[in-house]
Order: structure tokens, then sequence, then C-alpha cells
């Protein structure tokens, strides 16, 4: 469902800014 695509796309987006903060560059 299109509910289900957003809710990963959402997660995905949350993992990769979490990795950004860890790396340091947010």
């Amino acid at each position: 469902t299109k509910t289900e695509i957003r809710l990963m796309h959402a997660e995905g987006v949350f993992r990769t800014q979490e990795i950004w903060r860890e790396k340091g560059i947010l």
C-alpha cells in the first residue's frame, strides 16, 4: 500500500539522518 511505502521511506530517511549525525554531517 502507499502508506507502507511512505512509512518505509520515512524510516529510511530517519536512519540516514542518524548516520549523518554520527558522522557529523548535520
